[in-house]
């Protein structure tokens, strides 16, 4: 498709809205709003959320004629949110793995304290990860 923008590893950046997908954000939506853990301020998205139903089959969606567009865009900023910082989490706790296997040197070299010799490898998680890879 012409106009899209791709990164050097030819991947396109964006969100992919599956049938798999769809479903998990608008339970994720569900939940927050039973646990009150949404505020919302646009009137125009609470009138979105008040025609939004569940239609035979169990796909929720607008009644006809209306829109969810609003109620979308919440769906997919609350899934994106909550699932950006469980992978944050991730990335702190592997981080600090590492760095409890790599240490400096009284002449300010780091080092591994791992059972590898080379200082740019260490062991994360029961792998040898190699530092360089990260440069």
């Amino acid at each position: 498709m012409r106009g899209l923008l791709k990164s050097n590893d030819g991947k396109t950046p964006g969100f992919t809205n599956t049938s798999v997908v769809r479903p998990l954000m608008i339970s994720k939506l569900e939940k927050l709003f039973r646990e009150e853990a949404v505020i919302v301020h646009s009137n125009r998205l609470l009138n979105e959320l008040s025609t939004f139903i569940y239609k035979r089959g169990g796909k929720a969606e607008a009644i006809h004629g209306k829109n969810d567009d609003l109620v979308m865009a919440a769906a997919i900023g609350l899934y994106v949110r909550d699932t950006a910082i469980v992978l944050l989490q991730e990335s702190i706790k592997s981080t600090k793995r590492m760095l409890k296997y790599t240490g400096k040197s009284a002449s300010g070299n780091m080092y591994s304290n791992g059972a590898n010799e080379d200082p740019w490898v260490a062991e994360v998680g029961g792998h040898l990860m190699n530092l360089r890879d990260f440069l």
